[in-house]
């Protein structure tokens, strides 16, 4: 294959991120970016059609509640919490555990015993999710997320949701602020 496969850095660090070190995972992603680039297409990382359709198979076994519910943990990111996703959603925590219980039981997430959170069991199901929005939905959720985060401890994901639901008049003085609190912790490459 030699130099005419070689790929960029934050290509490859994309891959072990969503591979998680799961080598079937990392061998799909690069096998899919390696054909994308053989075609001319731009190198855009996409989970393999057969992994893509594990998960969405998992995911049409739920009702229409508990795929909106999965749908918004997705939004949230890899690691959730059922109170923030019952204020986002609207609807009761019951409603939410029972999603949850049913995602966890399908073997989507994982629950995190100690701290009562849970996390996508792979962050390539959390991707796969994901990316089934419309970008107008994306935004749409995380403009909920970051209005139900509002006030919360963790400035820097409202940071994140802010600007990925293009509000820049929250999302610039919520980013600036991050990069001020990484800069007084002597974190130079995160500010």
């Amino acid at each position: 294959c030699g130099a005419r496969c070689s790929k960029p850095p934050h290509l490859v660090a994309e891959i072990a991120t969503l591979a998680e070190g799961n080598p079937l995972f990392a061998g799909e992603l690069l096998r899919g970016a390696l054909e994308r680039s053989q075609e001319h297409r731009r190198v855009a990382l996409e989970p393999a059609v057969s992994l893509r359709a594990t998960v969405l198979d998992r995911l049409t076994s739920f009702d229409e509640s508990a795929r909106r519910i999965l749908t918004t943990a997705a939004v949230v990111g890899n690691h959730f919490d059922p109170q923030v996703l019952a204020r986002v959603d609207g609807g009761g925590t019951a409603e939410v555990l029972e999603a949850l219980r049913g995602a966890v039981r399908a073997q989507l997430v994982i629950e995190d015993r100690r701290g009562g959170n849970f996390r996508f069991r792979h962050a390539l199901t959390r991707e796969i999710v994901y990316r089934e929005l419309l970008a107008v939905e994306a935004r749409a959720l995380h403009r909920r997320i970051a209005e139900a985060l509002d006030g919360a401890a963790d400035r820097d994901e409202l940071a994140y949701h802010w600007w990925a639901a293009y509000v820049p008049e929250r999302a610039v003085p919520e980013n600036e602020a991050a990069g001020d609190r990484a800069a007084a912790m002597y974190a130079y490459a995160d500010a």
